[in-house]
């Protein structure tokens, strides 16, 4: 989506899990890749939000694909900032598959990860029962970015 007046591009994903027989994230990202440079080279902000079915402590994975990649997340750029938690107990994708039953802990896996580094104010997880009632067994994420 691309607002009007403004350069800047969004995707909403929802990516496979890491070790995904049909659809693994690494594959994914690779057409990620492909279709983001292409933008890039137009001096384009993009930004990916969504469900990255990735945890952001596991090292040689997704989320560490992605940063390594360039990409720079939000939680980590944001002045102010919450727990950045969007999952709180065990969630139906999860169940049998990749986290087994550490997936019962807490845990980051929805991201706003940006191709730039932008100025993030603030942080938040929203629709979380505390900021605005749960919609989803996934928590979503706001930020707010200097302009």
């Amino acid at each position: 989506m691309q607002t009007e007046g403004s350069d800047d591009i969004f995707f909403t994903v929802h990516m496979g899990w890491w070790n995904d027989e049909e659809e693994p994230l690494k594959k994914q990202w690779e057409k990620m890749e492909k279709l983001t440079k292409s933008l890039e080279k137009k001096d384009h902000t993009i930004w990916l939000m969504g469900d990255f079915n990735s945890l952001d402590n596991v090292k040689q994975e997704g989320y560490e694909l992605i940063c390594k990649s360039g990409w720079k997340d939000s939680y980590c750029l944001a002045e102010q900032k919450d727990s950045g938690i969007t999952v709180e107990e065990e969630i139906d994708g999860w169940r049998d598959g990749e986290g087994g039953g550490a997936v019962k802990d807490a845990k980051r896996l929805d991201y706003i990860f940006c191709n730039t580094r932008k100025k993030v104010k603030s942080s938040q997880v929203v629709c979380n029962g505390k900021n605005y009632p749960v919609v989803s067994d996934h928590y979503g994420v706001m930020i707010e970015v200097e302009d």
